[in-house]
């Protein structure tokens, strides 16, 4: 549950970053993106992060999911505004992530 939260999370703010008009250096391939397909991937962003708040909601209460959600979303948004410009976070490295975290979570 807690994986799959900080995966939502992180590619929500993976969503909302590439969005932005102010990184065109770094958003190249996203460059060709018109600006109906720009609106429908920053819904698609803030959806992601109100799934991933859900998720931590069930799991932990609503409650303590606010504080939770918090953390997570300072360190999703942090990794992605550091690595993603030195294309250290790629697709590739998002789905390596994903499953270290789940064998984290589900072998110990």
């Amino acid at each position: 549950m807690v994986s799959t939260s900080i995966l939502l999370c992180l590619l929500g703010s993976f969503f909302l970053y590439s969005t932005s008009t102010k990184m065109k250096s770094v958003n190249v391939e996203f460059r060709g993106i018109s600006q109906s397909q720009n609106r429908l991937r920053k819904h698609a962003g803030l959806l992601l992060l109100l799934s991933s708040y859900i998720v931590l909601g069930i799991y932990a209460g609503f409650g303590a999911a606010i504080a939770f959600f918090l953390l997570i979303l300072t360190f999703a948004v942090s990794m992605v505004v550091l690595l993603y410009p030195l294309k250290v976070l790629t697709k590739f490295s998002l789905l390596i992530i994903l499953f270290v975290s789940l064998a984290i979570e589900f072998l110990i």
